[in-house]
Protein backbone atom coordinates (compact mmCIF):
# COMPACT_ATOMS: atom_id res chain seq x y z
CA UNK A 1 0.00 0.00 0.00
CA UNK A 2 1.28 3.47 -0.91
CA UNK A 3 2.18 5.90 1.81
CA UNK A 4 -0.14 8.90 2.10
CA UNK A 5 1.28 12.26 1.04
CA UNK A 6 -0.04 15.78 1.57
CA UNK A 7 -1.13 18.10 -1.25
CA UNK A 8 -2.12 21.76 -1.39
CA UNK A 9 -5.20 22.86 -3.31
CA UNK A 10 -4.94 26.45 -4.58
CA UNK A 11 -8.04 28.23 -5.88
CA UNK A 12 -7.35 30.68 -8.69
CA UNK A 13 -9.95 33.38 -9.16
CA UNK A 14 -10.10 36.41 -11.42
CA UNK A 15 -8.84 38.77 -8.71
CA UNK A 16 -6.45 36.53 -6.71
CA UNK A 17 -5.18 33.05 -5.83
CA UNK A 18 -5.58 31.51 -2.39
CA UNK A 19 -4.82 28.32 -0.52
CA UNK A 20 -8.14 26.47 -0.53
CA UNK A 21 -7.53 23.07 1.08
CA UNK A 22 -5.08 20.35 1.97
CA UNK A 23 -5.56 16.74 0.83
CA UNK A 24 -3.92 13.49 1.89
CA UNK A 25 -3.63 10.90 -0.86
CA UNK A 26 -1.17 8.24 -2.06
CA UNK A 27 -0.45 10.13 -5.32
CA UNK A 28 -1.13 13.36 -7.20
CA UNK A 29 -3.60 11.56 -9.47
CA UNK A 30 -5.55 10.22 -6.47
CA UNK A 31 -5.56 13.69 -4.87
CA UNK A 32 -6.91 15.20 -8.09
CA UNK A 33 -9.59 12.51 -8.37
CA UNK A 34 -10.66 13.03 -4.76
CA UNK A 35 -10.86 16.78 -5.26
CA UNK A 36 -12.86 16.41 -8.50
CA UNK A 37 -15.35 14.27 -6.57
CA UNK A 38 -15.53 16.95 -3.86
CA UNK A 39 -16.19 19.61 -6.53
CA UNK A 40 -18.98 17.49 -8.00
CA UNK A 41 -20.57 16.90 -4.58
CA UNK A 42 -20.20 20.57 -3.54
CA UNK A 43 -20.94 22.31 -6.84
CA UNK A 44 -22.78 25.10 -5.02
CA UNK A 45 -19.44 26.18 -3.48
CA UNK A 46 -17.53 26.31 -6.78
CA UNK A 47 -18.02 28.88 -9.53
CA UNK A 48 -17.71 27.93 -13.18
CA UNK A 49 -14.76 30.27 -13.67
CA UNK A 50 -12.77 28.93 -10.67
CA UNK A 51 -9.62 26.98 -11.44
CA UNK A 52 -7.90 24.75 -8.89
CA UNK A 53 -4.26 23.66 -8.81
CA UNK A 54 -3.00 20.76 -6.73
CA UNK A 55 0.65 20.68 -5.62
CA UNK A 56 2.74 18.44 -3.41
CA UNK A 57 3.62 19.67 0.11
CA UNK A 58 7.31 19.26 -0.83
CA UNK A 59 7.67 23.02 -1.35
CA UNK A 60 5.89 25.79 0.58
CA UNK A 61 3.32 27.88 -1.24
CA UNK A 62 4.35 31.42 -2.11
CA UNK A 63 2.27 34.30 -3.43
CA UNK A 64 3.42 37.54 -5.03
CA UNK A 65 2.36 41.07 -4.05
CA UNK A 66 -0.79 40.72 -6.22
CA UNK A 67 -1.85 37.52 -4.39
CA UNK A 68 -0.93 35.37 -7.37
CA UNK A 69 0.65 31.97 -6.84
CA UNK A 70 4.35 31.66 -7.55
CA UNK A 71 4.28 28.20 -9.07
CA UNK A 72 6.28 25.74 -6.96
CA UNK A 73 8.61 23.16 -8.50
CA UNK A 74 7.35 19.66 -9.11
CA UNK A 75 4.21 18.07 -10.48
CA UNK A 76 0.90 19.86 -10.59
CA UNK A 77 -2.68 18.93 -11.46
CA UNK A 78 -5.22 21.45 -12.77
CA UNK A 79 -8.99 21.17 -12.27
CA UNK A 80 -11.42 23.45 -14.04
CA UNK A 81 -15.21 23.54 -14.09
CA UNK A 82 -16.74 22.82 -17.49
Amino acid sequence: MSQMQKYYVVKSMKEKDEKFAEIEAPSLDKAASAFQLWCHDNSNQVKDEDVFYIFSFKHPLQFDENNRLIEPQGEMSTITRL
